[in-house]
C-alpha cells in the first residue's frame, strides 16, 4: 500500500498546488480538465492500445449478406477513445466513435425527436444482458451523429448527459470521459459530476480531486464526500478530520468511506465494515482501492459493471476480490479480455494444483478453477497439453453468462495453437468460442479441422455446430450435406428439448433473412415437442419497447430502433428471451442495418438455449 499511496499522494498534492497557481483550473490546464488518459495507462476502463481487442471485443462477422448502414465488412470495434466533433449546431452531437472507428455515421438519429430519444436513453439497462447488445449500446451512445434539435431553443432533455450516464452505468468510464471532453468546455462544466465519477472509476484521482477542488463549497453530498476524501488522500489532515466530522453529523458518511479516511489519517480502523444496505459509490470504492481494503465477497458479487471494473484493474488489492470483480465486469462487457486474464494470472495458487491442473480444477470449480486453467495454459509449451487446458477452461463457462467474454479472452490462445488432426478434439470448442467472440477468421480456421459429422462423439459434436455456422454466416456457413446428421443429433437430445431447439433455430434464421429449407420447416412442424424451453416473460416495458422498435424500423429511424431493441431485451440473457420475442428483435436489427450485431445476438440466443 505504501508505494501506491505515496505515488497517488504526490500526484494529488501537485494537483492541488497547480490548482492554487492557476486560479481554480485543475492540473494547470486552460480549459476543462482533459479526462482521457494516455495510451497504455493501465487504468481500468482505459482505452486499449491499437492492435488489441476493444473493450467489448466483438468485431462481428464478415457475413455473406448486404450490410446496409454498416460501412465496413465487419463491425469496427473502437480501439481507443478519440474525441471527435462534427459540423453540427451544438455539443450534443459530439462523439468518440466515427464511421471508421466503430460508430454508425452522422445520420444515426435522422428522423428521431428529442422526446422519444429522452425516454429511450433514460431507461437503458446497466447491463444489456447480451454481448451483442452491449457492444451495440456502447457504439450507439458514443457515435458522433447529429442529434435532433441540437443547439436549438427549448432543447428539453439533456441528451448528452443521458449518453454519458449510459456509458458510465455500463462500465465504460473512459468512453464517458472522452465524450465529455469531445463536447467542449461548456458541456464539461455542466457535466462535472459525471466527469468526476468517470475519473474515480478509472482511478484517476488527480483528475477527480482537481474537479473537486473547484467545487469545495458545493453543498451537494457527492462533492462534499469527494473533497474530504481528497483532503485525506493528499495528506491535508486538519481539513480531512473536520470534513469527516461534518459528514458524520450530516449523515452523509458511509461506513466504507469513513473506514478508508481513518486509515489514510493513520487511525486504527480495524477490519473493513459491512454495508447496512445499498451499494458503495465511486468515492467509497476508490477510497477502498487506494487503501487496499478487502470488501466482503457478498458485496463484490453484487457490484454494478462500472464499480466492478474499478476493482478488476487493481493490481494491489486482495486477489480474490479482484478476481470476482473481474469476472463480474467481464460478464457485463465492462473490461477488455486482457484485464480478466490479468486477474487470473495474479491469483495465487498452490504448486501442487499447478502440477495436476485438470484434476485440481475439477475439484475447485468456479473462478479459482478458471484462474488455475488460464495460468497453466499460458505457461504450457506443449501444444496438445495446452489445447486440453484451453478446452477445460472453455467447458467451465459453457452456457454461462461469462461464455462470450471469456471466449474472447481465449481466442488469442486458440489462435496460437496449431490446427491439425492432433487438435481436432478442440475444434468444436474453438469454433464455438470464436463464433461467440465474433472472430470470423478464427471460426473458419477451426471449422476446417472439424471431424466429419458422424455417430461417434466427435462426429456428433461436429454435427451439432451446423446450425451455429448457418446462424453466423448464412447459407455459406455450412455444408448442406451436414444438415441430416445435425437434425438427427439435435432431435435426439436426451432432455427432450431437441424439437423445441430446432423450432428456435429455424425462427432465428428466418428472422435474419436467411432462406430456411423445407426439410427444416417440416421437421419443426411435425415433430412432437415432448418438452418446452424455459424463458423469462417480458415486462410491460419490454413489450412497449418492442412496439417502439417496430415503428422506428418502419420509419427508418436507425438509432431509435437500436435503443428500442436493447430495451425490448430488458436486460435478459439472450437464451432466456422467448423465441418469438427474439425473432422480432433480430428482424428489427436486421432491417435497421445492424445485420452483424443481429447474427451475434442470434448465436447467443441459440447457444444460450442449449444448441
Amino acid at each position: 500500500m505504501r508505494r501506491e499511496y505515496g505515488r497517488v499522494k504526490a500526484a494529488l498534492v501537485l494537483a492541488f498546488v497547480a490548482l492554487s497557481w492557476t486560479g481554480g483550473t485543475a492540473l494547470g490546464q486552460s480549459g476543462p480538465i482533459r479526462l482521457v488518459p494516455g495510451q497504455g495507462s493501465g487504468q481500468p476502463g482505459a482505452p486499449v492500445p491499437s492492435g488489441q481487442p476493444g473493450l467489448t471485443a466483438q468485431p462481428g462477422f464478415e457475413v455473406g449478406v448486404p450490410q446496409r448502414g454498416i460501412e465496413q465488412d465487419a463491425i469496427a470495434v473502437p480501439q481507443s477513445v478519440t474525441a471527435l466533433s462534427v459540423s453540427a449546431p451544438g455539443a450534443e452531437s459530439a462523439g468518440i466513435f466515427g464511421p471508421g472507428s466503430g460508430g454508425y455515421g452522422p445520420d444515426l438519429w435522422t428522423g428521431s425527436d428529442r422526446g422519444t430519444l429522452g425516454v429511450l436513453l433514460n431507461h437503458l439497462p446497466k447491463d444489456a444482458g447480451s454481448a451483442a447488445l452491449r457492444g451495440l449500446m456502447r457504439r450507439v451512445l458514443g457515435t458522433s451523429a447529429v442529434m435532433p434539435g441540437d443547439g436549438g431553443a427549448g432543447a428539453g432533455e439533456d441528451l448528452l448527459r443521458l449518453r454519458v450516464d449510459g456509458l458510465l452505468e455500463a462500465g465504460h468510464a473512459a468512453d464517458a470521459a472522452g465524450l465529455i471532453d469531445a463536447a467542449g468546455y461548456a458541456a464539461a462544466e455542466r457535466l462535472a459530476p459525471q466527469a468526476a465519477r468517470a475519473a474515480l472509476l478509472r482511478f484517476d484521482l488527480p483528475a477527480a480531486c482537481g474537479l473537486a477542488a473547484t467545487r469545495a463549497g458545493d453543498p451537494d453530498a457527492f462533492w462534499r464526500r469527494l473533497v474530504v476524501f481528497c483532503h485525506a488522500a493528499s495528506g491535508a489532515t486538519d481539513q480531512a478530520q473536520l470534513g469527516q466530522t461534518l459528514l458524520r453529523e450530516a449523515g452523509e458518511m458511509d461506513p466504507l468511506l469513513n473506514w478508508a479516511i481513518d486509515r489514510l489519517l493513520g487511525v486504527d480502523a480495524g477490519p473493513v465494515p459491512g454495508l447496512a444496505g445499498g451499494q458503495p459509490d465511486a468515492v467509497s470504492l476508490a477510497a477502498i482501492r487506494l487503501t487496499q481494503g478487502s470488501l466482503p465477497v457478498s458485496v463484490v458479487e453484487t457490484l454494478g459493471p462500472a464499480e466492478a471494473a474499478l476493482l478488476a484493474g487493481a493490481e494491489d488489492i486482495d486477489p480474490e476480490m479482484r478476481l470476482i470483480a473481474a469476472e463480474r465486469a467481464a460478464a457485463a462487457g465492462a473490461i477488455p479480455p486482457e484485464t480478466v486474464m490479468a486477474a487470473y494470472g495474479a491469483y495465487p495458487l498452490p504448486a501442487d494444483a499447478k502440477s495436476q491442473p485438470l484434476s485440481a480444477a475439477h475439484a475447485m470449480a468456479g473462478p479459482e478453477a478458471r484462474a488455475l486453467l488460464a495460468q497453466t495454459a499460458a505457461a504450457e509449451t506443449v501444444p496438445s497439453v495446452r489445447a486440453e487446458l484451453v478446452a477445460a477452461f472453455l467447458e467451465t463457462v459453457h452456457g454461462d453468462a461469462l461464455e462470450p467474454a471469456l471466449s474472447a479472452a481465449m481466442v488469442p490462445m486458440l489462435d496460437g495453437l496449431p490446427t491439425g488432426p492432433e487438435s481436432g478434439f478442440l475444434a468444436p470448442a474453438g469454433l464455438r468460442a470464436s463464433l461467440l467472440a465474433g472472430k470470423s477468421e478464427s471460426a473458419w480456421r477451426w471449422r476446417s479441422v472439424l471431424v466429419p459429422a458422424g455417430a461417434d462423439e466427435a462426429g456428433k459434436q461436429s454435427a451439432r455446430l451446423w446450425g451455429a455456422m448457418r446462424l453466423g454466416f448464412g447459407a455459406n456457413g455450412a455444408d448442406e450435406r451436414d444438415r441430416p446428421p445435425f437434425l438427427a443429433n439435435l432431435l435426439a437430445d436426451r432432455d427432450g428439448l431437441g424439437a423445441a431447439r430446432l423450432v428456435r433455430l429455424v425462427r432465428l434464421r428466418a428472422a435474419l433473412g436467411d432462406v430456411v429449407g423445407d426439410a427444416e420447416w417440416s421437421q419443426s412442424i411435425t415433430r412432437d415437442r415432448t418438452a418446452e424451453l424455459s424463458f423469462d416473460s417480458p415486462s410491460p416495458r419490454a413489450v412497449a419497447a418492442a412496439g417502439m422498435m417496430r415503428r422506428a424500423v418502419s420509419t427508418e429511424r436507425r438509432g431509435e430502433a437500436a435503443l428500442a431493441a436493447i430495451l425490448s431485451a430488458d436486460g435478459r440473457k439472450a437464451g432466456r428471451i422467448p423465441t418469438e420475442e427474439m425473432a422480432a428483435i433480430l428482424r428489427g436489427l436486421t432491417e435497421a442495418g445492424f445485420q452483424a450485431e443481429a447474427r451475434l445476438l442470434a448465436l447467443e440466443a441459440a447457444f444460450g438455449a442449449g444448441l
